[in-house]
């Protein structure tokens, strides 16, 4: 990092106020749940500027990115996979994630090769960690068939899981995992009363 900057007469500023600047200074990430999320997080300059503004953007920066999980379900084998890229931010950044936004595509062979298409299925999921609780908004193509209710279960189950350990605000990359990896077509029948 380059030399601090001296920045005595916005550090002697109250801490709500510096919070107010920061809060202009770092862009927000619009969510378009119709469209396919960016992967990775791109932390602002102003997070870059000295130790101590890093210091108090940074959590501000991940409080309102959403971190995307994008699931590839294969059509042929009937397991979803993901790129489990979220391994690679650190717990101190990931603690402060409030967002996520999960993302389904669906992968079909065609003429001997693997053809994703993107399946309405899209949510935004917020934590809530003062109230230990979440809200999910869904795309606005959003259709209520058995596959979304399959994967919304799944989800569900997941954050539950972390509701019922007060966990939801301690989010971990093993969490982030549960939440993509399952097998749709074994709880597809597990649904309609089969057994797998």
């Amino acid at each position: 990092m380059a030399e601090e900057p001296n920045i005595s007469s916005l550090g002697s500023l109250p801490a709500e106020l510096r919070e107010i600047i920061w809060d202009f200074c770092i862009p927000t990430t619009d969510v378009d749940l119709t469209t396919a999320p960016p992967l990775r997080p791109n932390e602002p300059p102003l997070t870059k500027v000295s130790k101590g503004i890093r210091a108090e953007t940074l959590p501000m920066y991940y409080a309102q990115w959403p971190l995307t999980i994008r699931c590839i379900h294969n059509e042929g084998d009937g397991h979803t996979t993901t790129n489990p890229w979220y391994h690679s931010i650190r717990p101190e950044k990931l603690k402060h994630i409030k967002r996520l936004w999960v993302y389904f595509s669906q992968a079909r062979l065609h003429t001997g090769r693997l053809v994703y298409e993107p399946l309405p299925h899209s949510w935004l999921i917020t934590l809530k960690t003062r109230e230990n609780s979440f809200e999910a908004s869904a795309a606005p193509s959003y259709e209520r068939g058995f596959w979304a209710v399959v994967i919304w279960r799944h989800l569900e189950e997941v954050l539950g899981g972390l509701l019922d350990n007060e966990r939801i605000g301690k989010i971990t990359a093993a969490d982030l995992e549960q939440l993509a990896h399952f097998n749709p077509s074994l709880r597809r029948r597990r649904e309609k009363g089969f057994k797998g």
